[in-house]
């Protein structure tokens, strides 16, 4: 019951990796098999009726990590709703006291700390013991943990005329050096980054609406 969440803009591939990235750097470890449920971010097709195929974005964050993953079988509620309940229950629990905020880092860190006093509760189907003090126990049983894994999303862009690209109905600047040529594009949760030639030539902070600039 050791509950971990975080806030995103969307559910593009990126925010899907960044979050096992941040979740095994804060339990310190790499679980040994993740289960999931039917989310495009970890399913690229269903294979017939009971078999899927992981995206290949899962398969190297599983390949570098060396966690083996599963998914819920379709049409099985019992298999998936403890995962369910766990969101509803995070819902509830932090955002029913308080749901306004300045910003998303504000809201980040609020969740961060309501996270914590909800792991530092005593369970009584657990003999009283807390989800964080269990994970204190199962540590010893994690995967060692890596170097961080670099989970942007990665394409090409050709520059415009105006010297800018464009990610998701957004454009971002270059030097106008660049015009008409192709750059490499790492899009992160919170910044967009372009290079030329392997070279780094721009860092943006990341847009979220439309046609922003």
């Amino acid at each position: 019951n050791y509950r971990y969440a975080d806030l995103y803009f969307n559910q593009k591939m990126e925010n899907f990796l960044h979050l096992h990235v941040e979740f095994f750097d804060h339990v310190g470890g790499v679980y040994r098999e993740i289960v999931y449920d039917n989310l495009k971010s970890a399913v690229a097709k269903f294979v017939g009726r009971n078999h899927k195929k992981p995206t290949d974005e899962l398969l190297k964050l599983s390949i570098y990590y060396n966690f083996k993953f599963r998914f819920c079988n379709t049409s099985q509620a019992h298999e998936k709703g403890h995962v369910e309940k766990s969101i509803e229950y995070i819902r509830r629990r932090v955002f029913s006291k308080r749901d306004n905020f300045s910003s998303l880092d504000e809201a980040r860190q609020y969740l961060r700390e309501e996270l914590e006093k909800l792991n530092n509760n005593p369970q009584i189907l657990a003999d009283n013991k807390s989800a964080s003090e269990m994970l204190i126990q199962e540590r010893q049983y994690l995967l060692p943990l890596l170097p961080k894994y670099d989970s942007a999303r990665v394409f090409e862009r050709r520059i415009n005329k105006y010297s800018c690209f464009e990610v998701d109905s957004c454009f971002y600047s270059v030097p106008d050096s660049y015009v008409g040529e192709f750059v490499f594009v790492k899009a992160y949760p919170d910044k967009i980054i372009a290079y030329y030639r392997q070279e780094e030539i721009a860092e943006h902070r990341r847009r979220f609406g439309l046609y922003e600039w």
